[in-house]
């Protein structure tokens, strides 16, 4: 059972793809995905949500990633809607923006809160 609730996303699309049947995510990165979600006005279909520790992207990692602490979603969009969606990540207090829009690869926008840590400065921005 989720500790969290949402009028716009369910357990099932943010639990983790490993077959764990986890969705962690945190209480507080939800009411800002709910937030960004209310602005954006449509609806959102993350790719990725939560990732537990058996992850494949998890168990490479010497640290634990926003994904695996609940704290980040990877949205599919492109183009014109992928700068709109930036700008709300910003305005909606999102710290952590990952953007791939490479052609040939999948395009989705990465949105996380996490806090900074040691060699994860806050707020940041990189591509894939």
């Amino acid at each position: 059972m989720a500790g969290w609730s949402s009028p716009y996303f369910t357990e099932a699309e943010l639990r983790c793809k490993c077959g764990c049947g986890r969705s962690d995510m945190d209480p507080e990165f939800m009411s800002r995905l709910d937030t960004l979600r209310a602005q954006w006005g449509r609806g959102i279909t993350p790719t990725s949500a939560f990732r537990c520790e058996n992850h494949p992207d998890e168990r490479e990692k010497t640290t634990v990633g926003a994904h695996r602490q609940g704290r980040a979603v990877d949205i599919p969009v492109n183009g014109p809607d992928a700068f709109r969606l930036i700008q709300l990540a910003l305005a909606s207090g999102f710290t952590g923006i990952g953007v791939s829009q490479r052609v040939g690869k999948p395009r989705f926008i990465h949105l996380d809160d996490a806090p900074a840590a040691d060699g994860q400065p806050r707020p940041t921005c990189w591509s894939y």
